[in-house]
């Protein structure tokens, strides 16, 4: 299931190999079809959109983003002050793409907005892929991309950290309404399918 919500471009700071924190509250309810969810965080105006809550700001410098690999707003931004790094930010379109926000996650909407004092480029339109940058699974454990880092399982690298020992391997499975990926369990030697709730895109 598709659900799209116009104005809204959402982003993630990077969390790190050992994935995000886990949600406050699990969700309630059995997934009968997992949503694909592509968010916005400016308007039309180039404000930031409802549901998006700025609580910090910084000056950055930008470059393609290495964790959204599909849309050509993405970027990875790090502060010109302390070298702290956001992975992806997206450049608004309009009034002037001279600032970015950032997102630690997509479920809580509190942003970063970054000035920005060089921008290095998209990247280029054959590299995109369209692949998930954030995933929710049915329990409510929330997963971020682990650049490889992490524990081989059969010559394989994890795709997703959930936190602590907690991996993913692979890419998700979409042929049915709920979709599922590889699951390992903290010391398993093999992998079980866990379903998931939300893919951000």
């Amino acid at each position: 299931m598709r659900r799209l919500l116009p104005g809204l471009f959402v982003v993630l700071v990077l969390l790190g190999a050992c994935g995000s924190p886990a949600p406050a509250e699990p969700p309630a309810g059995p997934v009968t079809a997992t949503a694909e969810i592509m968010l916005y965080p400016f308007t039309e105006t180039g404000e930031p959109a409802p549901g998006i809550t700025v609580v910090d700001e910084a000056e950055a410098t930008c470059s393609a983003s290495t964790l959204d690999l599909g849309n050509p707003a993405a970027r990875r931004c790090v502060t010109t002050a302390g070298l702290i790094l956001h992975d992806p930010c997206f450049v608004r379109a309009a009034p002037a793409p001279d600032v970015a926000l950032c997102v630690q996650n997509p479920a809580t909407g509190q942003a970063v907005r970054m000035t920005i004092a060089q921008d290095l480029g998209p990247r280029p339109q054959p590299e995109l892929v369209h692949a998930p940058w954030f995933l929710e699974l049915e329990d409510g454990r929330w997963c971020v991309p682990t650049a490889g880092i992490g524990p081989e399982l059969d010559g394989e690298k994890p795709s997703f950290a959930c936190g602590g020992q907690d991996f993913l391997y692979g890419v998700p499975d979409n042929r049915a309404p709920v979709w599922t990926i590889a699951h390992r369990d903290d010391g398993a030697e093999t992998t079980q399918p866990v379903r998931i709730r939300t893919a951000w895109y």
